[in-house]
């Protein structure tokens, strides 16, 4: 074997090795845990986690809407539930009005606020209808739900 070859074989061996580095460094930067960051549905920059624990249940009175949650007082305490104020328009939900939804608690952070816990919904229930199939695991307002716009 050549001078020549042998670097030719050398030269396609460190490529290699490098394109196997390249693909190892990619996949563990990325988040397996359903982990999501960036734009969800505004203009607030979000990021948050939400652990696919039991689900729970929360019903009460919406006291606030805001652009990525709304604040909803139950017989309790008040909790933040999660979700874009678009999808909130969408549903027709207004400050006053009773909900019921299943869904996970989950630690979320606002840009340049700490962090804390809120709710998020995979399925929400406003004025005798529901929205979303809490079986499915998925955010409600990221569902295929038909909304009766214009109707």
């Amino acid at each position: 074997m050549s001078a020549q070859e042998r670097r030719i074989i050398l030269g396609a061996i460190m490529i290699a090795a490098g394109l196997l580095g390249l693909a190892f460094a990619l996949s563990t930067s990325v988040g397996w845990n359903n982990s999501y960051y960036g734009m969800m549905g505004g203009n607030m920059p979000m990021m948050g986690q939400w652990y696919q624990g039991p689900l729970n249940n929360v019903n009460g009175t919406v006291t606030k809407v805001e652009s990525m949650e709304i604040e909803l007082n139950t017989s309790s305490t008040n909790v933040d539930v999660h979700g874009p104020y678009w999808f909130w328009q969408e549903i027709g939900l207004k400050e006053g009005d009773a909900i019921t939804a299943s869904g996970v608690y989950t630690a979320m952070m606002d840009q340049g606020a700490e962090w804390h816990q809120e709710f998020m919904p995979f399925q929400l229930t406003l004025n005798g209808k529901t929205y979303g199939d809490a079986s499915v695991r998925i955010p409600v307002w990221m569902q295929e739900i038909t909304f009766s716009r214009g109707q």
